[in-house]
């Protein structure tokens, strides 16, 4: 028996990443449209090859009503549909950019927007709450919601409550949110790059308007991932329920499902909400999402039926078990491939010795073997780490990164590698680079080498990847000992800054610049690096957050390019405290008798699971 072939779609990164502005006029003509330019590349196949396809261009239109209607023949309603959750929900705050709680709040709550989960356009935006929307100048948007739209406890969704969930989502601070949440993001990019409190007012109870601090092609699709929720104003503010997932008996979403119950470590669970507004959804009657841990008992459960898809991109089984596995459950559950789909590497602690000084920081940067990673991993089916995904259109192609120190591969012959890295025989990492590397830490004052501890949380890989570094660090004489915490430890750690460097992972939620650079600023990542998370961000040199400013707004493809280049030249020549192995793909395995699934690019616009219904003839669990 041969495999299926492996269904790999074209992720953001590689489908879109610009989008054409159009200004929407009142009386419906537009004005000349500013273009941006997006590409649309074939995906990096499990067996390699990289076909590439024509640009796309990319408006953000007032999107139309969803239907009950689908590709794929009669609808069926009913059932219950189980779930694998990889972790148990860590995060305080709804707009975290985290799926530790976007995987089990995203049913309970809408967005604004939403990019549409029934078709294949990676770019295919509709209303959410908003019925419909409309652009009349390059930084103002009127979204005019829908009417019948209510709140689980009945009371109408307005738009004082847009308003405030806006002005929420971009300021820890106001509305007293701080007092009842905590610090309130994590992640990668917010829609504060484009939209301050304040920015938005009500024209009446069913229309806002948005204003934005610049022309931003991205913030529409921002706008329609399912991290930035609407929340009820009456509940946060009245009745003093912050609507965090540590207190999910607390919610009061507007969303298709009704979270009924959450045992601690094991599952949550959620019914249909019976006076959801949009008419024919969701279409089944509950889900249960079951909490398993190690790769084993992910695996196992697949083969056994007892779950029929993750809630979340993010999992412990690999790339090679995941190979397997396609091959065992042919006909029964099809195996989904999107990358990259997300960037894992090392983060370092920059208050703490021996990470606190540069040198050793480029030290390591030079020393990691990223094609190691690479290959151990997944055989050649991830990518090269960098701070933007290589060979796409912002990236530096393979080829320019084999130039560069840190990148620099040889032959078994001891021949330069200076194309491509497939078929290369006896490729090793070239002497020069760990050279490079030792004379920084002789700099440093540590030519006889140290230890260190190196922590990784038991989830998606993270004590493989650690125990691969280590090894890798011994040639420079970093000792690493590593440090393995279950995953909500492991958070709690590193808020508290008590690490000294770390091995972590952060999914692609969007195909932007302002996204793979996100990570670099303003970030959890960059917090803790500063040591802990209730800090300030560490700050990267070269005036890279004025670049970060200046390339958000750009319009110009050139222009904008020519500021990433820059901008990952800092990363890759300066400093950086965060450094990534690779980006990656990841399996998303869906049993056959869930129906209405596609695939998306980023997990981050899928999460709410409103259009899955269940094989009539074949029922869900």
């Amino acid at each position: 028996m041969t495999s299926r072939v492996f269904k790999k779609l074209s992720p953001i990164w590689l489908a879109v990443t610009l989008l054409t502005l159009v200004f929407v006029i009142a009386c419906g003509s537009s004005a000349p449209a500013e273009q941006a330019a997006a590409e649309k590349e074939g995906v990096k196949k499990v067996e390699p090859t990289a076909p590439v396809g024509a640009q796309i261009l990319v408006t953000a239109v007032p999107a139309v009503e969803p239907t009950a209607g689908t590709m794929a023949g009669t609808i069926n309603y009913g059932g219950f549909i189980t779930f694998m959750d990889y972790n148990a929900p860590t995060q305080k705050a709804i707009w975290e950019w985290s799926g530790s709680q976007l995987k089990n709040t995203s049913p309970v709550f809408n967005s604004l927007l939403e990019f549409n989960p029934e078709t294949e356009d990676p770019m295919d935006i509709r209303g959410d709450l908003a019925a419909s929307w409309e652009q009349p100048d390059a930084t103002t948007y009127i979204f005019h919601l829908r009417k019948n739209a209510k709140w689980h406890d009945g009371m109408p969704v307005t738009a004082d409550d847009i308003i405030f969930s806006l002005d929420g989502a971009v300021c820890e601070d106001c509305n007293g949110l701080d007092n009842l949440q905590g610090a309130s993001r994590t992640g990668s990019i917010y829609i504060d790059n484009y939209f301050e409190a304040g920015n938005a007012r009500a024209i009446d109870q069913y229309t806002v308007e948005v204003k934005t601090e610049m022309p931003a092609p991205a913030f529409i699709p921002t706008l329609a991932l399912d991290v930035i929720k609407m929340l009820p104003k009456h509940t946060v503010l009245g009745e003093r329920k912050a609507q965090t997932i540590k207190s999910p008996q607390d919610f009061n979403g507007s969303g298709p499902f009704i979270h009924t119950s959450y045992t601690k470590d094991v599952k949550n669970e959620y019914v249909k909400n019976p006076d959801y507004f949009k008419e024919g959804y969701p279409r089944i009657d509950g889900m249960r999402h079951v909490i398993l841990i190690d790769s084993g008992s992910q695996i196992a459960a697949f083969q056994t039926e007892q779950v029929m898809l993750p809630n979340w991109i993010v999992h412990q089984i690999g790339v090679f078990d995941a190979k397997k596995l396609a091959i065992e459950l042919e006909g029964k559950v099809d195996f989904n491939w999107a990358g990259p789909i997300l960037g894992h590497g090392v983060g370092f602690n920059t208050t703490k010795a021996p990470f606190d000084d540069v040198r050793v920081r480029r030290a390591v940067q030079l020393a990691m073997d990223r094609a190691e990673f690479v290959e151990v991993l997944s055989g050649g089916v991830h990518w090269l780490g960098a701070p933007v995904p290589p060979d796409t259109l912002f990236g530096r192609t393979t080829a320019e990164l084999l130039e560069l120190p840190g990148y620099r591969y040889v032959d078994g012959a001891g021949n330069k590698v200076s194309t491509t890295l497939e078929g290369v025989q006896g490729l090793t990492k070239d002497p020069q680079d760990i050279l490079d590397a030792k004379a920084l830490m002789m700099e440093a004052g540590l030519a006889n080498g140290i230890d260190v501890v190196l922590s990784a949380r038991n989830a998606v890989g993270y004590p493989d990847e650690a125990a691969i570094f280590a090894e890798q660090l011994k040639k420079i004489g970093i000792n690493a000992t590593i440090k393995v915490y279950e995953s909500a430890a492991g958070y709690a750690t590193y808020d508290t800054g008590d690490f000294q460097f770390l091995v972590q992972g952060h999914t692609l939620e969007l195909g932007d610049p302002d996204v793979s650079f996100g990570q670099f600023r303003g970030s959890t990542m960059t917090r803790w690096g500063a040591g802990g998370a209730a800090g300030a961000s560490f700050e990267h040199p070269g005036g890279f957050e004025e670049l970060y400013k200046k390339q958000s707004q750009e319009l110009d493809l050139d222009k904008r390019k020519a500021i990433v280049r820059q901008m990952e030249d800092i990363l890759l020549t300066e400093d950086a405290q965060y450094i990534r192995f690779f980006w990656g793909a990841r399996a998303f395995p869906v049993n056959r008798k869930v129906q209405g699934f596609v695939l998306h690019p980023s997990h981050y616009m899928l999460t709410k699971w409103e259009h899955l219904w269940c094989d009539p003839n074949n029922m869900c669990n």
